[in-house]
């Protein structure tokens, strides 16, 4: 089930990236966590869909 939620964080992030999207200070604590308990996983790289 972990890898399931680094990918799912993982995505959540680059899709914030792609699209400029703001992040309040809970949601960056949280893709911070996550990203501290998956250090193997890699930002995707999202097709640009603009």
């Amino acid at each position: 089930m972990e890898s399931v939620r680094c990918r799912y964080a993982a995505e959540w992030t680059a899709i914030k990236l792609q699209w400029e999207c703001s992040i309040d200070e809970a949601e960056l604590e949280a893709l911070l966590k996550a990203a501290a308990a998956c250090p193997e996983q890699r930002l995707p790289i999202m097709a640009d869909a603009r």
